[in-house]
């Protein structure tokens, strides 16, 4: 592709009449002809559902899907508009069942007190059931089918990334021209990188290899949009060009933590011993949360879990580089990686500056959120200690808060927290901010934490969501640099309450809130009552550690 920009700029005579010769070439027609049986076929296949008509759309997702695969693989580069124009149809699509979602929901909530108020108490039957009135069993059902619909969008959303994976694979197929062509209408949609769907494009521009997607990753990554940069770092990663390591390790000295993770992260995409010896030089200058992320990259890259501690891995890369290299030789990857390597966690070492429930985390930047739901109180009996779960929880919070130090000079600088507590809603201490860990705060929160009852249900999602909100929105540049990088998530029950219920809903919903954000979301399960599974892969998938407490 270079060679031929190069030939038209020093001869433009030659490349005129090597254009006229290739375009009155007889392969040209028949190609024609191929590309338009192709995008009629996409035509008569791809359709966009309708809101009234559910049972239609596993139907017409599959045939969304063998229609976008046809034209990946028609290394046309007119492949590319049509499949845009698709993906914004399917983008509408899901827009439209979002709205219809919430609009539904409204109405639900809203005889959601009186509801609960009725059939709390009612007599339960030899069968388990209690008796309902038609209208309450509307309601009961209406639930039932929002949480439907909700499964239902994340499942188009699906075909929205196959469709645009789609898109990549035609730019990697084509190219000269057509490739530039392609890469502009990838570019072009990718924008300035400021909303969630031109994000997701500029992902995609890492399954494509070429100088001229590098460079356009490049400029990402400069960008002053700070969403924009991490993920033109995660895809520099994904391309695995050679001379995107120097660009990588640059990011490391960012002074946004979720950037220099981002990098990390597209640095673990590398099999190269130069990537794991700088990163080991420069592991020693990071603590914490950060820490961790450096040694989760240094494992990823090499594919086994070595103990997260600067001399461990030291020791370890010396006994091992030879084989390590002689491996990646073997399974090297070439040009752009379309599958992530399987992420291999480092695991918290110990002596971490906050202990929850037993758990500890180096992290200073911390949202506790908390079950005070019914089954936390008095019917859920005493522990060994004479305690109920409930007055166990206060204590667990009091002595992780009051551990974070209050001093602004202390190293990694003043510790910041926040509080949500959760029944059947959830309630937050302060919102919308992260509190300084001063003594005055901490006198303040801990009034607070007295006076918390148990009561209610298990809203384990609108918690979450509200903690979230606490890191910040999108446009909260500032907390990018201060916001919090840790979250415990305790529990003894199942989510049972809150716009999603459904545990792999919730998981689903939580992964696309913490792509950018990169928090750590440690789980803590009370009791023989709580999901375990459910804690364990919540963890497991946001970079955290999972705890059984209380159990047999």
């Amino acid at each position: 592709m270079a060679q031929r920009s190069l030939l038209a700029l020093a001869c433009p005579a030659v490349a005129t009449f090597l254009a006229a010769l290739l375009l009155t070439a007889a392969p040209a027609e028949s190609k024609s002809e191929e590309w338009n049986d192709l995008q009629k076929a996409f035509k008569d296949t791809w359709k966009i559902g309708k809101i009234d008509a559910p049972k239609t759309w596993d139907k017409l997702r599959k045939g969304k899907r063998a229609a976008a695969k046809g034209l990946s693989q028609s290394k046309d580069a007119r492949a590319v508009p049509v499949l845009m124009a698709a993906h914004k149809k399917q983008l509408r699509f899901i827009e439209k069942l979002r709205k219809d979602y919430e609009t539904r929901h409204a109405k639900w909530k809203k005889l959601q007190p009186a509801m609960e108020r009725a059939l709390q108490g009612r007599p339960v039957r030899p069968d388990g059931n209690i008796n309902v009135t038609p209208s309450e069993e509307s309601w009961i059902r209406e639930k039932q089918k929002l949480e439907h619909l909700w499964a239902e969008s994340l499942r188009e959303e699906e075909i929205a990334e196959y469709t645009r994976k789609a898109m990549g694979k035609v730019a990697a197929s084509v190219e000269g021209a057509e490739h530039e062509k392609a890469i502009g209408d990838l570019l072009k949609a990718a924008g300035n990188g400021d909303d969630p769907d031109q994000l997701e494009f500029i992902r995609l521009l890492g399954y494509v290899a070429g100088d001229a997607v590098t460079d356009a990753l490049d400029k990402f990554a400069t960008s002053m949009q700070p969403f924009a940069v991490q993920a033109a770092l995660e895809a520099l990663g994904r391309q695995n060009a050679e001379r995107s390591i120097e660009t990588l390790l640059g990011r490391l000295d960012d002074p946004r933590w979720q950037v220099r993770a981002s990098a990390l992260k597209g640095l673990s995409f590398y099999q190269d011993a130069r990537v794991v010896e700088a990163l080991l030089e420069r592991v020693a200058k990071e603590d914490g949360v950060m820490q961790r992320h450096y040694f989760g990259a240094l494992n990823t890259m090499v594919g086994v879990e070595v103990t997260a501690t600067h001399g461990a891995w030291t020791k370890w890369w010396t006994e091992n580089k030879t084989k390590a290299v002689e491996a990646w030789k073997t399974g090297g990857r070439i040009g752009p990686v379309e599958h992530d390597p399987e992420a291999v966690m480092a695991r918290s070492q110990g002596g971490g500056h906050t202990s929850f429930y037993g758990v500890q985390t180096d992290s200073k930047h911390i949202i506790f959120v908390l079950d005070i739901s019914g089954s936390m109180g008095e019917h859920s009996g005493k522990d060994a200690g004479g305690k109920y779960r409930i007055e166990v929880a206060k204590r667990e919070l009091k002595k992780a808060i009051r551990s974070l130090s209050s001093a602004k000079e202390s190293a990694g600088g003043q510790a910041s927290f926040n509080v949500v507590v959760y029944a059947v809603e959830p309630e937050v201490f302060k919102e919308g901010k992260m509190i300084p860990a001063t003594k005055k705060n901490k006198e303040k929160v801990f009034e607070w934490i007295d006076d918390l009852e148990a009561i209610g249900a298990t809203n384990i999602f609108d918690a979450l969501e509200q903690a979230f909100l606490i890191i910040g929105t999108r446009k909260a540049k500032k907390q990018l640099e201060k916001g919090a990088d840790t979250i415990f998530l305790m529990t003894d029950g199942e989510p049972n309450r809150g716009r999603i219920v459904a545990p792999p809903l919730i998981r689903q919903e939580i992964a696309k809130m913490n792509r950018d954000r990169r928090i750590t979301i440690n789980t803590i399960g009370v009791g023989e009552g709580h999901d375990a599974k459910f804690l364990e892969k919540l963890a497991a998938e946001n970079h955290g550690e999972y705890l059984a407490f209380g159990t047999k």
